[in-house]
């Protein structure tokens, strides 16, 4: 009885560690799916916004100069 009970724990040990690499698994999943292209999106707006304020501005300061 002793050993079955025991086995029992262990299958139930292994249960909740396929339950815990499932759930890791998802959230890493969700974070290379979700997040990762958020966030390189949103770099990319930045520099895209920076290179043509840097652009406007330089051309405002040539504007000014030639006049």
């Amino acid at each position: 009885m002793t050993s079955h009970m025991s086995n029992l724990f262990i299958l139930d040990l292994f249960l909740v560690y396929i339950d815990y690499m499932k759930a890791s698994t998802f959230i890493f999943l969700k974070i290379i799916k979700v997040y990762i292209p958020k966030i390189l999106f949103f770099i990319y707006l930045k520099q895209l916004f920076c290179s043509f304020y840097h652009q406007s501005t330089k051309c405002f300061s040539i504007k000014n100069q030639m006049s």
